[in-house]
């Protein structure tokens, strides 16, 4: 339910809001704040560690259109043969 605010909303800032995130242990969130904030291979991190989507780790890569996190992500799925 949060998520859909941190979309629409530009009244709240990006330390504190990630910060709640972490405290609630609120992934989604994290991910899309953390792309906010620019931390995109942070972001990635957390979608392949803590969430295990690697659907969802190529929709995020796509749509950051950066090469350098398409090597992150296949970096980081050769350590998990699951994801690959």
């Amino acid at each position: 339910m949060l998520l859909p605010f941190l979309r629409s909303s530009q009244h709240y800032t990006l330390e504190k809001a990630y910060e709640i995130c972490i405290k609630r242990d609120l992934l989604r969130e994290q991910v899309f704040i953390l792309g906010r904030m620019g931390n995109s291979k942070q972001a990635l991190a957390v979608i392949i560690n803590k969430l295990g989507d690697v659907e969802e780790a190529v929709e995020f890569v796509t749509m950051q259109h950066d090469d350098e996190l398409w090597e992150e992500l296949i970096k980081q799925c050769l350590h998990k043969p699951k994801m690959v």
